[in-house]
């Protein structure tokens, strides 16, 4: 992430929600699962919850692993990664699905008391 990064904020919104932002920053009137903005220093990270409860209910996982799986996908895109063609999804998903892992290794090691991360 930028060093001009001072804060992040998760913003989990309606469908409804992300159509808007998505039409007046993107041109795009459809749906999708996340979308990232910065403002100055300040990143959102804007999270349609209907569309993590869907995908966490079709990939079988929580809705709380979907959530961060997105704030990492947000967090990626700001950072400079690009899925806007086949070559450069894959790329980002490998990244993506390590960042995930890593984070939910170390939460979970958290939550048990297990070990560091």
């Amino acid at each position: 992430m930028p060093d001009s990064t001072k804060k992040v904020n998760v913003v989990l919104a309606e469908d409804k929600e992300i159509i808007r932002l998505n039409k007046q920053f993107l041109q795009k009137n459809v749906s999708t699962d996340v979308l990232t903005f910065r403002t100055g220093s300040t990143v959102e990270i804007v999270i349609s919850i209907e569309t993590a409860r869907r995908q966490a209910t079709d990939e079988n996982h929580s809705l709380e692993d979907e959530i961060l799986y997105l704030i990492v996908h947000g967090l990626l895109h700001i950072s400079g990664y690009n899925d806007n063609n086949p070559d450069n999804y894959g790329k980002m998903k490998k990244q993506q699905d390590k960042l995930f892992f890593e984070i939910s290794r170390c939460i979970n090691a958290e939550r048990k008391k297990s070990g560091y991360c």
